[in-house]
């Protein structure tokens, strides 16, 4: 009797064991089938995040089309009312044909008032900025930074008109950085309108 009872307990343990694997078995499967639900939702996120990047990337490559047509038929207008005023007709604006116009201007302006020197002119253009709009020489060593804002705004313009140029132009420099160093000016404002 002894013998059975061992039998049925040594069958009965190996039962509660069995039991045991499979309820861990099940669980363990639960765990997976919970970590890939989780997955695929995260998935169903990014994709749906993704979606969006690229909507609004299409809304904003929309937009600068727009902008651009837009920029094409003010050009167009302005090329037809200088091509009715009996300007070159060329189609593009020439900024350095304004700007030789604005010098002409600001000369009979002066007319009769003495002699100003280019020294003094260029005087009158610089700026003071500062704050992040300072150069990094003049950050670093903490001085002012008087710049040419015309001269930049030319620049500027220039290569929204597609002119682009090898080297910066002359007048971008800092005044610190034409006169005293000597060297190109690295202004946060003229980053990229530098060609790589």
């Amino acid at each position: 009797m002894s013998q059975n009872n061992s039998q049925k307990s040594g069958a009965e343990v190996h039962a509660q064991i069995e039991a045991v694997k499979k309820r861990r078995q099940e669980e363990e499967e639960e765990r997976k089938r919970r970590e890939a639900e989780a997955e695929a939702e995260e998935a169903k996120q990014l994709a749906a995040e993704e979606w969006e990047r690229v909507a609004e990337a299409e809304r904003v490559a929309e937009e600068v089309q727009k902008q651009e047509e837009e920029q094409r038929r003010r050009a167009a207008e302005v090329a037809a009312q200088q091509g009715a005023a009996g300007g070159s007709g060329d189609g593009l604006i020439d900024v350095d044909r304004t700007a030789e116009e604005e010098e002409k201007t600001k000369k009979k302006k002066n007319k009769g008032k003495g002699k100003q020197t280019a020294e003094d002119e260029e005087e009158e253009e610089m700026e003071l900025v500062g704050g992040a709009a300072r150069c990094r020489a003049c950050v670093q060593d903490n001085e002012q930074c008087r710049i040419n804002t015309r001269a930049i705004l030319r620049w500027q313009t220039n290569v929204e008109a597609g002119r682009v140029t090898a080297r910066a132009p002359t007048g971008t420099s800092c005044q610190r950085c034409n006169t005293s160093l000597h060297r190109p000016c690295d202004l946060p404002g003229t980053t990229d309108l530098r060609s790589d």
